[in-house]
């Protein structure tokens, strides 16, 4: 049987699960797909509720269901959890789309507390620009990596972040390519305040002008041949909602993996 192949960033609809065997869902500790396109904004990994907040809504966008943000008050919150306290190495990663260039480092994706009280970690766009900032206070100073290359508006776009605590490193990267790095030495401090996506906590003139069509975080330093992987087949790590029917394909190395109708690869074959 040959099956048709979807378009690169076809999301998966709404029951998908995770293929905890795939490398890329090494060290995966939430994943906010955004795919039921109503209601609230549900975690894979845990089931963390994210609540869309003050008039956040729900869109149809050339990523399939997201999540648009009007950069003023707008954000989705998740109650805070020590799992996204991240202690050491950790990595976010997002696809999104820009509406306008940043007023005031506007937010994608934070876990910090209010101004004058240094805590936590953000990953932004720049004030007055359409690159990305990635940081964390190690409790002497904020370690901020900044990209270097400006998204634009109105593109779709992958942007991670990846602190690497044996590396030192603070990493940016735009659509699978480094753009910005800075040593960071020392680790995050912690708090208890909510993750927001769209906005950092207590501080609505840094909410994001865009959409956001997924945000994936890890317990780890993802690689940056993994940041590649991610940039171009984002939902290699989810299986069917009907894993009875399974298909694989050969891999560059010769081993069989799990392949689903969503993904991008050829040739698709049953096995």
């Amino acid at each position: 049987m040959i099956l048709s192949r979807p378009g690169r960033f076809t999301k998966p609809p709404p029951g998908a699960q995770i293929n905890w065997g795939h490398p890329l869902a090494t060290g995966l500790t939430a994943c906010f797909l955004l795919n039921t396109g109503s209601g609230s904004a549900d975690d894979f990994v845990y089931g963390y509720r994210g609540t869309l907040t003050n008039g956040a809504r729900w869109v149809i966008s050339q990523q399939g269901h997201a999540v648009d943000f009007d950069g003023v008050n707008q954000f989705i919150s998740i109650p805070h959890t020590s799992k996204l306290m991240f202690p050491s190495s950790f990595t976010i990663v997002a696809r999104i789309l820009l509406n306008a260039a940043a007023v005031e480092d506007d937010v994608i994706v934070s876990k910090t507390l209010a101004v004058g009280s240094q805590t936590g970690y953000f990953f932004a766009e720049h004030n007055g620009a359409t690159t990305i900032d990635f940081g964390f206070y190690n409790g002497v100073a904020y370690k901020v990596a900044n990209g270097a290359t400006g998204i634009g508006t109105n593109t779709w776009a992958t942007v991670a972040g990846v602190f690497d605590d044996n590396a030192d490193t603070n990493t940016v990267f735009l659509n699978g390519v480094q753009d910005g790095q800075v040593s960071s030495v020392g680790n995050v401090v912690s708090n208890t305040n909510a993750v927001e996506i769209g906005s950092k906590s207590n501080e609505l003139g840094k909410t994001l002008d865009g959409q956001v069509a997924w945000v994936y975080l890890f317990d780890i330093a993802k690689t940056r041949a993994e940041i590649q992987w991610l940039n171009t087949e984002p939902y290699a790590f989810l299986l069917s909602a009907s894993p009875s029917v399974k298909y694989f394909l050969p891999t560059a190395v010769g081993a069989q993996v799990p392949y689903q109708p969503w993904l991008e690869r050829a040739p698709i074959l049953a096995h």
